[in-house]
């Protein structure tokens, strides 16, 4: 692994534990361009940063709480 794959990590982890999605939403699109930067040490599967920081990203998504459009209330009549 090399240090550029270090900084990537780094900047991937204070958004694991961020409350919102925006800052991962922004890294995920500047990643872009370290496309060929491998983020795994060796010769193991080439997973480049922004597929990793998208995983991030959608599980975050994932568990922010969902806006329900008929307020708290769940039990109604459709």
């Amino acid at each position: 692994m090399t240090w550029p794959a270090v900084v990537v990590w780094i900047l991937i982890l204070p958004g694991i534990f961020l409350s919102s999605p925006l800052y991962l939403l922004y890294l995920f699109f500047s990643l872009g361009v370290f496309g060929s930067l491998s983020v795994l040490p060796g010769d193991s599967v080439p997973l480049v940063p922004q597929a990793c920081c998208g995983v991030f990203l959608f599980f975050r998504l994932c568990d922010a709480p969902a806006v329900c459009p008929y307020g708290g209330n769940h039990n109604h009549e459709l």
